[in-house]
C-alpha cells in the first residue's frame, strides 16, 4: 500500500511574550495548520513575508514552518483528508486549520474538526454543503450556486443555445452541475448531454463519444485543472470551434499549459477573484508572490492568504483558544475583511462575489 505523504505545510503563528510567554517545549507556539494543497503551498511563504514585517506584525511574530509536500495524487482523497484531519485535531498546539483544498476533502474533514472543537476555515471550496456542516466550519469562497449563475450568464452572452456539461463525480462538480441545469433552463439554453467523470475515468474516450453523439455550441467543464487540460487537448484537434468554459477548479494556468500545451489557449477559465490592482495591499501581495513563486497568484492562493489573515486576526483578538477563535469568526470578526486582505469575500457571505475570466496566453518567449 502506498505510503501517504505528510501535510503540505504548517503555518504557525506565534504569540509574543506579552500574550503567551516565550515559545518552548513546555509552552508551544499556537499553530494554524495550512492544509490547502501542494500547488498552493507558496501561499504560506508569501504570508510569512507579509506578516513578518514589523509594521504589520503587531503583537504577533510569524514563525512559519514548512514540511514536505504531498504528491498531487493525494489531493482530494477522502481517506487521506480524514487521516490528516485526525492528526491535526489531536495536536493541542494547533488552534485552527485553513483547508482543505477541494469540496470533497473539506466535507470529509469537517466532522473530525467539529468533534475536536477545531475551527476550520475553507478558503477555496465552493460546495453549498459546506455551509451546513456545522458551526466549526467557515467558508471564504462564493457558493457553487453563485458560480453557476455566472457561468450560465457567460453561455448566454455567447448566444450559445446548446451546452454540454462535463463534471467531476464528487461534491464540487455535482453541486455545480445541479445548479447549472436550472440556471441554463431559465435562459432557454438546452443541455444536450452530460458526462460524469468519476475517479479513474477515461476522459479522452468519454469526451470523444459525447462529441459524436450530440453537437454542442459550448462545453462547460466543471472539473479540476488536469481533467480540463485533458479535455482541451482532446477537443481542439477534432472540434476546434467549440467554446470551452472551465469553472474555478481549473484555475491553475501552469498546470493547464503543462498538460494541454497550446490547446490550453482555447479555454476560458472562471476565477473566484478579480484583483483590484489599485489597492496597495493587493499590489504588495502580487509583488511578493512573484518574488517567491515567479508567477502571478491564483484565486485559490489569494483566498488561502486571506484565510490565514483571518486566523491571525482571531488569535490577535482572543488568544490561542479554539473555542474563543470560533466565536470570534462566527461574530463580527468574521464579517469584516482582515487588515491586509486582497479579496473582498468574508466568512459571512458578505459582498457579492467578484468572478473573473482567465485566458491562457501563449508561452513566454525564451532567449536564444
Amino acid at each position: 500500500m502506498k505510503r501517504l505523504a505528510p501535510l503540505a505545510l504548517l503555518a504557525s503563528l506565534a504569540l509574543s511574550a506579552g500574550l503567551a510567554g516565550a515559545c518552548n517545549l513546555m509552552n508551544p507556539c499556537p499553530t494554524v495548520a495550512y492544509a490547502a494543497g501542494s500547488i498552493h503551498s507558496v501561499t504560506v511563504a508569501v504570508a510569512e513575508s507579509v506578516l513578518a514585517r514589523p509594521h504589520v506584525a503587531g503583537p504577533l511574530r510569524a514563525c512559519f514552518r514548512l514540511t514536505p509536500q504531498p504528491s498531487y495524487e493525494m489531493i482530494d482523497r477522502p481517506d487521506a483528508e480524514v487521516a490528516l484531519a485526525e492528526r491535526l485535531a489531536a495536536d493541542p498546539s494547533i488552534v485552527a486549520v485553513v483547508g482543505h483544498t477541494r469540496s470533497r476533502g473539506s466535507l470529509a474533514a469537517a466532522p473530525v474538526y467539529a468533534r475536536a472543537g477545531m475551527p476550520q476555515i475553507v478558503p477555496g471550496a465552493t460546495s453549498s454543503e459546506l455551509r451546513g456542516v456545522g458551526p466549526w466550519t467557515f467558508v471564504l469562497s462564493p457558493t457553487d450556486s453563485a458560480e453557476a449563475a455566472y457561468l450560465a450568464g457567460m453561455v448566454d452572452s455567447l448566444r450559445a443555445r446548446r451546452a454540454m456539461l462535463l463534471y467531476s463525480g464528487e461534491p464540487y462538480g455535482e453541486g455545480l452541475a445541479a445548479a447549472l441545469r436550472s440556471d441554463l433552463a431559465r435562459r432557454h439554453i438546452r443541455v444536450v448531454d452530460e458526462v460524469r467523470l468519476g475517479t479513474g475515468a477515461d476522459v479522452v474516450t468519454l469526451v470523444e463519444a459525447a462529441l459524436r453523439r450530440h453537437p454542442a455550441d459550448v462545453l462547460l467543464l466543471l472539473v479540476d485543472y488536469s481533467q480540463a487540460a485533458t479535455i482541451a487537448r482532446t477537443v481542439v484537434p477534432i472540434a476546434p470551434h467549440i467554446r470551452m468554459i472551465a469553472a474555478d477548479g481549473s484555475d491553475y494556468p501552469a498546470g493547464l499549459r503543462h498538460i494541454a500545451g497550446a490547446a490550453a489557449e482555447s479555454l476560458w477559465v472562471v476565477t473566484l477573484w478579480r484583483p483590484d490592482t489599485t489597492d496597495s495591499d493587493t499590489r504588495d501581495f502580487f509583488t511578493r508572490f512573484r518574488q517567491v513563486a515567479g508567477r502571478d497568484p491564483t484565486s485559490q492562493e489569494a483566498l488561502g492568504f486571506d484565510a490565514l489573515l483571518y486566523a491571525r486576526a482571531a488569535i490577535t483578538a482572543v488568544g490561542p483558544d479554539r473555542r474563543a477563535i470560533r466565536a470570534w469568526l462566527a461574530g463580527p470578526g468574521g464579517a469584516t475583511p482582515p487588515a491586509g486582505h486582497v479579496t473582498t469575500t468574508t466568512l459571512h457571505d458578505g459582498p457579492p462575489p467578484s468572478f473573473g475570466v482567465l485566458r491562457i496566453g501563449p508561452p513566454a518567449a525564451t532567449s536564444p
